[in-house]
């Protein structure tokens, strides 16, 4: 339940970005996201996670009580996803059997 109601959060969250922004969002290593702390954390924190939100309280049911730890958990699911979503197919190698021997 809890993952569903951030994921409907989703496309509010890529409506921030441009297609440059969001290109070098997918671009920043996971252990980078940090980075986006004050932007999109900022944004999470102060939009998403209000007192009294569905959100909130299903985090800190959960046991999360700070919203600094939940915008980073959220922009994280929310970067996994785009990756998952987003990613151009990788080249195919096709080999012919005389290419293997």
């Amino acid at each position: 339940m809890l993952i569903s109601l951030i994921q409907q959060h989703f496309p509010e969250i890529e409506a921030l970005f441009s297609e440059k922004s969001m290109d070098e969002f997918l671009s920043c290593a996971f252990e980078n996201l940090y980075l986006y702390h004050f932007g999109l954390g900022t944004y999470i924190r102060n939009s998403l996670l209000k007192e009294g939100g569905g959100l909130l309280e299903l985090f800190r049911q959960c046991g999360l009580h700070e919203k600094d730890e939940i915008s980073h958990f959220i922009i994280e699911l929310f970067y996994l996803h785009e990756k998952m979503n987003k990613r151009k197919p990788a080249k195919i190698c096709r080999f012919s059997k005389k290419d293997a021997l």
